[in-house]
């Protein structure tokens, strides 16, 4: 594969999948606790800190801070589309999901309607969208301290 970040992008992505497979299977409550949310974060940043790496042992120049967020930042888009297109999928299969979601947050004082959780492909891409602002900004941090210059 000639473009290494497809291949750690699926890494990433389908690694995250499955954690939130186990949890729908072990515990699914888990699923929708804040820890579990940014910890599969570090899922992401390894293989794009892999990625990062491989892309500086290949080089024959070294890489600089924009060289770099090309290698590391389109890990984060495709491991991010892989797992949002899960998530959509998984509420859409499996409703009580929402309603598990809507109970947790309405008990921590939250007051919006249950149908603000349910997916639809629109909202889904619009997150997908805002969330590659993170996503920028963690590449950003990640390029920064693997930049050979």
């Amino acid at each position: 594969m000639n473009k290494p970040f497809v291949k750690y992008g699926l890494m990433a992505g389908t690694a995250t999948c499955a954690l939130f497979l186990l949890l729908l299977v072990v515990r699914p409550m888990a699923m929708f606790h804040p820890v579990v949310w940014w910890g599969s974060l570090l899922l992401y940043l390894v293989m794009m800190w892999v990625a990062g790496r491989r892309a500086r042992r290949h080089s024959a120049m070294p890489l600089g801070f924009r060289q770099m967020m090309q290698q590391v930042f389109p890990v984060f888009v495709v491991a991010n589309t892989l797992f949002y297109l899960f998530w959509y999928a998984l509420l859409r299969a499996r409703p009580e999901l929402i309603q598990m979601q809507y109970d947790i947050l309405t008990s921590r004082g939250w007051e919006g309607s249950i149908e603000m959780l349910r997916p639809t492909l629109t909202g889904t891409l619009l997150m997908l969208l805002q969330s590659f602002v993170g996503g920028a900004v963690l590449s950003a941090l990640l390029a920064f301290g693997l930049k050979e210059e």
